[in-house]
């Protein structure tokens, strides 16, 4: 009977955690390489599949009881303005346009 030392579990647990990893990469969504950020709402979108209806964002702010626009309650409340993704004109984006998105 083989001896397990602790070396040997070490390796056996990080084998472990690599196959979880891969598995969770491989379940991963495929990044789309020709992907734009909307300036709008901040998603990634394709232009293949950018239809009149693909962003959705508010008006007006949100004043923490609900959306001045549409008065929906939630915070989280889908937008009333449904419109093409948008990107920014020279395609370039500074720090700045990603501080809202995160």
């Amino acid at each position: 009977m083989k001896r397990i030392t602790a070396e040997n579990k070490a390796l056996l647990t990080e084998k472990d955690t690599l196959k979880g990893n891969l598995k969770k990469l491989k379940a991963r969504k495929i990044v789309d390489v020709n992907a734009k950020l909307c300036v709008n709402c901040g998603r990634d979108f394709n232009e293949k599949t950018n239809m009149a209806w693909s962003c959705r964002t508010h008006k007006y702010d949100y004043n923490g009881a609900f959306w001045w626009c549409c008065l929906k309650k939630d915070n989280n409340a889908i937008g009333c303005i449904v419109k093409r993704h948008t990107v920014k004109d020279n395609n370039k984006y500074g720090e700045e346009d990603f501080k809202n998105i995160i």
